[in-house]
């Protein structure tokens, strides 16, 4: 099992595979591959998490989605906590997660929600648990 300091000084921008569980025992893998399917597929584990949240750090493993399909899409975020995380999963998928101007208006201005940048982002459909991680390798090996 890894420890709190092996995840906090792993450089997450060299980090070339993760696997961590979450609070059910599901498996889930980055890098995604042929030998990883998708939670929607129902074929079975271990799950590909096609991404990473590169400039995030911290000492605990988040799994993030923007559920607003039937194929959501995953990343893995860390985070000292998942406010943390939260973070820098918004500041990381700002253009995704942004609101149209021309849609702001359909939005409770008292409700937005925004970006560490200012930038107002919808997360209605933003889920996101806290994984145990495993195993994880960097480029270089380690």
């Amino acid at each position: 099992m890894l420890t709190e300091s092996d995840i906090f000084h792993a450089d997450v921008a060299n980090l070339s595979m993760i696997r961590a569980k979450d609070a059910g025992g599901s498996v889930w893998v980055f890098p995604q591959s042929a030998d990883t399917y998708h939670p929607s597929d129902r074929c079975g584990e271990p799950y590909g998490v096609p991404f990473i949240a590169r400039d995030s750090w911290g000492r605990r493993l988040f799994l993030f989605a923007h559920v607003d399909s039937h194929f959501p899409v995953y990343f893995f975020v860390f985070g000292d906590s998942f406010q943390d995380a939260f973070e820098w999963f918004a500041e990381d998928q700002e253009e995704y997660l942004r609101i149209p101007d021309e849609w702001l208006s359909d939005y409770n201005p008292d409700e937005i929600t925004y970006s560490p940048n200012g930038v107002p982002i919808d997360t209605d459909n933003v889920v996101a648990v806290e994984v145990e991680p495993i195993e994880f390798t960097a480029e270089d090996g380690e």
